[in-house]
């Protein structure tokens, strides 16, 4: 019986049930922020700033930021929401951990 396992549906990813699935969620969600808060763009770009990344130039909502011999391109709208993938994809790319990025 394909799709099924122990009364509840499967998912795709080798979890058995959806509530699995749905806790899974909940517990990777967790590891980037507490309670999966969603936090405005211009928190982390505000907390590079002031650690010496430097706006070089804007175009609409990108920005080129500068620290020494490194150049990034920030490219976030200052009122959107941040959520844990996209605040761990800022920390990788400015060369942070998430941890570093939220002490910041």
């Amino acid at each position: 019986m394909q799709g099924q396992s122990r009364g509840g549906a499967t998912v795709s990813n080798g979890l058995t049930t959806k509530a699995d699935y749905i806790a899974a969620l909940a517990r990777d969600k967790a590891q980037f922020l507490p309670d999966g808060v969603m936090i405005p763009a211009i928190g982390p770009q505000a907390a590079l700033k002031r650690d010496g990344w430097a706006e070089t130039r804007r175009s609409g909502s990108h920005r080129v930021l500068l620290k020494g011999n490194r150049q990034r391109v920030w490219a976030y709208h200052d009122g959107v929401d941040l959520g844990g993938p996209a605040m761990a994809r800022i920390a990788k790319d400015y060369g942070y951990s998430l941890d570093e990025l939220r002490k910041l």
